[in-house]
């Protein structure tokens, strides 16, 4: 999905002006998102299913992304200071769980795993294994031959280029848009990506941010769906 389509989303969101109240408490300091409850928002744009949570200091919203062909998910948080004093907000403290924890990725190491694994893979579809390079000619041009058939077809070139470029292209969308531990003041927002790293299976997931004292909880879903370059 196209960042700036999740953002005019959220942003929509975030317009709605549904009224306040509370939703489901799992404990005291847990708010859980429950369709129907007051204070429990639902949307789906572009196909992104977007939940919030408002309460009378803070409106969270979130909605679930894969990270095409990568071994990463992302949430993408929108984090709303509406109370009268600053918000102390760290990313990293999101988590996913299905019965197991799944802790947030940090931005800088993802980024860096999906690079080095896209150039790995163009790599290797570009420098097929070879192993009549050194086969001796008779003078009758079979040498040449040999070299000509350990060169990886074109199509083979392009695509190793098309994965080159798209995983730089994601890993940066990474560091430019993942979110940083910072205060958010009042009347101010924060709006960005955490990451996590994809399970073995489509699965269903708690999603847990932690703001203002409280943890906000949302049930989203994740194909978990890795590489189509094969």
């Amino acid at each position: 999905m196209n960042p700036r389509s999740i953002l005019l989303t959220l942003a929509v969101v975030k317009l709605l002006g549904l009224p306040a109240s509370y939703a489901q408490k799992a404990t005291p300091s847990v708010l859980r998102w429950s369709y129907g409850a007051p204070n429990a928002v639902t949307d789906v744009t572009h196909a992104a299913k977007v939940e919030g949570l408002k309460t009378d200091e803070v409106n969270v919203y979130v909605a679930m992304f894969d990270i095409q062909d990568t071994e990463y998910n992302h949430a993408w948080v929108q984090v709303v200071n509406h109370g009268k004093t600053p918000i102390q907000f760290d990313p990293g403290s999101a988590f996913l769980k299905d019965g197991e924890r799944v802790p947030a990725e940090a931005p800088e190491k993802a980024a860096d795993r999906i690079q080095r694994i896209g150039e790995a893979k163009a790599q290797e579809l570009a420098s097929p294994p070879c192993t009549t390079m050194n086969a001796g000619g008779n003078g009758t041009g079979a040498s040449a031959s040999a070299s000509l058939a350990c060169r990886p077809l074109p199509v083979l070139v392009e695509k190793s280029k098309e994965i080159a470029t798209l995983t730089s292209e994601q890993a940066e969308w990474v560091r430019k848009h993942s979110l940083k531990p910072t205060t958010v003041a009042p009347g101010e927002q924060v709006v960005g990506a955490i990451v996590f790293r994809k399970g073995k299976k489509p699965t269903g997931y708690m999603l847990a941010v932690p703001v203002a004292g409280k943890t906000f909880e949302f049930p989203v879903s994740a194909l978990n769906k890795f590489s189509n370059y094969d």
